[in-house]
């Protein structure tokens, strides 16, 4: 029988102190650096260069995810990516690695006293999802976080004038002609004029660039739908805007009447839109915990920042051809805390929507393993896609 959303616990990876001089190992969960391989990895390392350009991939995270089911507890997982810009948004850039370590008697009966000790810790229901001793400890409203928070309004969602939706409405799909606006064509030239120089500059960067690391510490997503009552009103009430506006629009631009501020509030109300539901239920779940940049959940339901294609068929694991099970996604709030060690370089050096992560449900691993290469799907920003047909 398939778990509700309602019956599984998410665990959400937040941004934390960064990692500077001080060494970590695999069982730390952290974003940038250098991968900490595990003992078993070592024996045989993965080749990292991309298969589209050749260019050395990044580590992008690291993610410590312990399961207690087989005698090799422990397990890592490392996800690497392209920054060459051609590669952006392409499943080929990434690459997954798994890689696992046993334990003995002893370290399983001290997990489980612990267990028994502390049952807020994360991932009791599931094993255990944690950032390794040493890392420092979390506190979710320190003021980093909240300036994050802060600047991740607009890279969600526009809340200018929003229009969001009930689950059951129909969403109408903004297509790029509705744009007239001089002045927002002409920004958004201006932003694919700059966005070209930041990918050039990307391309000239070293083989062995880094981006900066920092520590994920772990927190359980709230599970009170208070705000997402909150979310709901609003949404009603933006889209009923919407709605009454759109038969007006074209009058409105066919006479040259507020074409340019109608472009922006178009552009504002396609945040939202995108053709369907799918976004709106990214958004909706997002304000929960905004600056979330990793989600967990072992065998759990992914959440799409669009509708999946058909085409997408997540494949059974090429070692033990058990099937794959979702386990975690990269978040779209990770992108602007992301910087290349050591590089003067403004803007952003990857784009993405939101990065799914499918691994082998068996977890399969024995003595003759080294590594084992596991599953990821990308699903490009709706945001980007948007204005890259309209200044096209």
């Amino acid at each position: 029988m398939a778990l509700s959303d309602h019956s599984l616990v998410f665990y959400l990876g937040i941004k934390d102190e960064y990692v500077n001089d001080s060494p970590t190992s695999w069982k730390v969960n952290k974003v940038g650096g250098t991968p900490d391989w595990t003992s078993t990895s070592l024996k045989s390392a993965p080749d990292l260069k991309c298969c589209l350009c050749g260019k050395q991939r990044l580590l992008l995270v690291q993610v410590y995810s312990p399961l207690d089911r087989t005698e090799w507890y422990h397990r890592t997982l490392y996800v690497f990516c392209c920054i060459s810009p051609n590669c952006w948004n392409k499943q080929e850039s990434y690459k997954v690695i798994r890689s696992q370590e046993t334990c003995d008697g002893s370290e399983v009966t001290n997990l489980a006293q612990a267990k028994q000790v502390v049952s807020s810790d994360w991932l009791d229901s599931q094993d255990d999802w944690g950032s390794g001793p040493g890392s420092p400890s979390v506190d979710p409203q320190a003021e980093e976080g909240k300036d994050l928070t802060k600047s991740l309004q607009g890279l969600v969602v526009s809340t200018a004038d929003d229009n969001l939706c009930d689950d059951d409405m129909d969403f109408a799909e903004v297509q790029p002609e509705t744009i007239e606006g001089v002045d927002a064509v002409k920004r958004a030239c201006e932003l694919k004029r700059v966005e070209q120089e930041q990918r050039a500059a990307l391309e000239s960067l070293s083989a062995g660039s880094t981006f900066r690391s920092y520590y994920v510490g772990v927190i359980e997503e709230d599970r009170d739908s208070e705000g997402d009552f909150a979310a709901d009103s609003h949404v009603e009430k933006l889209l009923q805007n919407y709605e009454l506006e759109d038969g007006s629009a074209s009058k409105k631009i066919s006479k040259g009447q507020g074409s340019s501020s109608y472009a922006q509030e178009t552009y504002e109300k396609a945040s939202i839109s995108h053709g369907d539901q799918t976004f709106y239920k990214f958004h909706k779940r997002l304000q929960r915990c905004p600056e979330q940049l990793i989600r967990f959940c072992w065998d759990g339901k992914p959440l799409f920042i669009s509708r999946p294609p058909a085409s997408w068929v997540v494949p059974t694991c090429a070692n033990c051809g058990a099937r794959r099970c979702f386990e975690l996604q990269v978040m779209p709030a990770l992108i602007p805390t992301l910087e290349i060690e050591g590089a003067h370089f403004k803007g952003c050096p990857l784009e993405f929507g939101t990065i799914l992560i499918y691994s082998c449900s068996a977890s399969c691993w024995s003595a003759q393993n080294t590594w084992l290469e596991e599953v990821a799907f990308i699903q490009p920003d709706p945001d980007v896609a948007f204005w890259n047909r309209v200044v096209s």
